[in-house]
């Protein structure tokens, strides 16, 4: 009874601290909702991804920053990555979903409120992800996304207690110390739980796969079973991943002693998989690369990390260079070099790494226009990804409240929204549908038919309400909209919507001749694909 009566405090404490605080950078809202709706690589899942991601603007912003580092240099083919679309379209859902869930955790790591310990805690988490995903691929193991996302979040439970109940963790600290007794034991016998149930049972409310929450599972060093399905090989990965970071940070660890603690931990896994030691220390040392690429952009100064410290120890047999000690100074690109050249190409001068809170909407839109422009001279582009640049650019650079891409139903003569981003747009696009007939004098025909851009500023004139539609007017309550035809031979076959709620918003001469490009772009895209390449 004792134990249950643990188990409901623990669990009661904790549900009240997530309800009340969003503190706790693993589980935002916004990573929430990515794990509910993002389970495929689908269009729907693209779409969704896409409109979670543009919702959170400096999520957005330091989305693109990241892509745009030297970790992704090879998907770079066509230089700088302008858009998140761009970014799903080149590198895929799940990766980055999963560089999403990265800066969500890694968010936090700089900041001087969160305690050191949790701080660690953080990178060695990112440490595990990079570790699982690199050592699933030289295993050929299937879904090494999903390893990564697994890694991050093995130790959820034990980063929730230290980041939440921080009573109870210093309990559980002081009976592994005066006991000698497991972390597992004695978080029993302080919470009810051990720390992987706690993180299991959290993890469920906030819709981790079912693959995740198995991982978070820890298993005897000394009777690890063989695994017998590919979900069991991933969590022996895992496994395998986490214990190696903690071998790292144990205390006192010597470089002489180094070998053969490695050698003896290898050994514990033969059953699970064999590697050989070169090609382990060598995925360890590619992580550690990577890890440095994604602290520095967080401007965390290596030196003050416990346990990078130890990686360079261990693994390079040196202390951290003078010149990763000062963030700010470390900043690798795809690009860099140790001198700067003296004749430079022009894409180096457009690329450059402005933030897009200080870019003008124009620069948004037309760095979106060089992304659907790259998009549409790839021989195999799909439709739906180039609308989607098309849409973010407008979305981010005239910062619409709503933006739709509708596509001619030719059965039934209809314009049908295909998708859109903005806030409620699921439900908002299900009933976004009009009937195409030149005889009827409401807006979205009269663009149509004059295939003529519509800009109304303000919705709630009167001599306005004439040509509104009755299935607009129940749907929509905008202040400001703009209609762009899409017409190919007299023929309508597609849409543009965007809108805002206030009235009287103005959208500047040099934007609305960008949104004429994109008009143009969205009808060769189109042409190329109904007329032929």
């Amino acid at each position: 009874m004792a134990t249950n009566s643990k188990k409901e405090d623990t669990v009661d404490k904790l549900t009240s601290y997530l309800r009340a605080r969003s503190d706790f950078p693993a589980l935002s809202k916004t990573v929430a909702l990515i794990n509910e709706k993002v389970s495929t690589e689908g269009d729907t899942s693209i779409t969704e991804l896409t409109n979670i991601i543009l919702d959170d603007l400096a999520l957005t912003n330091k989305l693109l920053k990241m892509v745009n580092t030297a970790i992704y240099a090879k998907f770079q083919v066509s230089g700088r990555i302008n858009t998140v679309s761009r970014a799903i379209y080149l590198l895929g859902v799940k990766t980055v979903r999963n560089t999403a869930m990265a800066i969500f955790l890694l968010e936090n790591i700089k900041s001087k409120t969160l305690q050191y310990e949790i701080r660690e805690l953080f990178i060695i988490s990112y440490m595990t992800a990079l570790i699982s995903k690199k050592l699933s691929a030289e295993l050929d193991l299937k879904d090494r996304e999903e390893a990564f996302i697994c890694g991050m979040f093995h130790n959820l439970g034990l980063l929730l207690v230290k980041f939440y109940l921080t009573k109870e963790s210093k309990e559980i600290d002081g009976l592994i110390s005066r006991e000698d007794i497991s972390s597992d034991r004695a978080s029993k016998k302080v919470l009810g739980f051990t720390y992987s149930e706690i993180g299991k049972l959290i993890s469920k409310q906030w819709h981790f796969s079912d693959t995740a929450i198995y991982c978070m599972d820890r298993l005897p060093l000394d009777s690890i079973p063989k695994p017998v399905t590919n979900v069991d090989m991933i969590h022996r990965v895992i496994l395998f991943s986490s214990l190696l970071c903690e071998l790292v940070n144990s205390d006192n660890l010597k470089r002489n002693e180094w070998e053969k603690k490695l050698s003896e931990f290898m050994w514990r896994f033969e059953s699970s998989f064999t590697i050989k030691e070169d090609s382990l220390l060598g995925i360890f040392d590619s992580a550690l690369d990577e890890l440095i690429v994604y602290v520095t952009n967080y401007n965390l100064n290596l030196e003050e990390s416990t346990f990078i410290r130890k990686l360079f120890y261990l693994l390079r047999n040196t202390k951290i260079p003078d010149s990763l000690k000062g963030a700010d100074d470390m900043r690798p690109t795809a690009h860099a070099t140790d001198e700067a050249p003296a004749v430079k190409g022009i894409d180096s001068l457009i690329e450059g790494t402005e933030d897009d809170e200080k870019e003008t909407p124009e620069e948004v839109m037309t760095r979106g226009i060089m992304d659907i422009t790259d998009c549409l001279l790839n021989d195999d582009f799909s439709l739906n990804d180039a609308l989607r640049m098309m849409l973010e650019t407008m979305y981010r650079g005239i910062k619409f409240d709503n933006v739709i891409i509708c596509i001619k139903n030719t059965k039934d003569n209809t314009m049908d929204c295909r998708f859109g981003f903005g806030r409620d747009i699921e439900e908002y696009a299900k009933s976004f549908r009009f009937k195409i007939d030149d005889k009827t004098m409401d807006l979205f025909n009269i663009s149509l038919k004059d295939n003529s851009i519509i800009l109304l500023k303000d919705l709630q004139d009167k001599r306005m309400k004439q040509h509104m539609p009755d299935w607009y007017v129940l749907l929509k309550d905008s202040g400001t909209m703009i209609v762009i035809p899409i017409v190919m031979n007299k023929n309508p076959i597609a849409m543009i919507y965007g809108d805002y709620v206030e009235p009287n918003v103005e959208i500047s001469r040099k934007s609305l001749r960008i949104l004429k490009t994109i008009q143009k772009q969205a009808l060769l895209a189109i042409k190329q694909l109904t007329v032929g390449k």
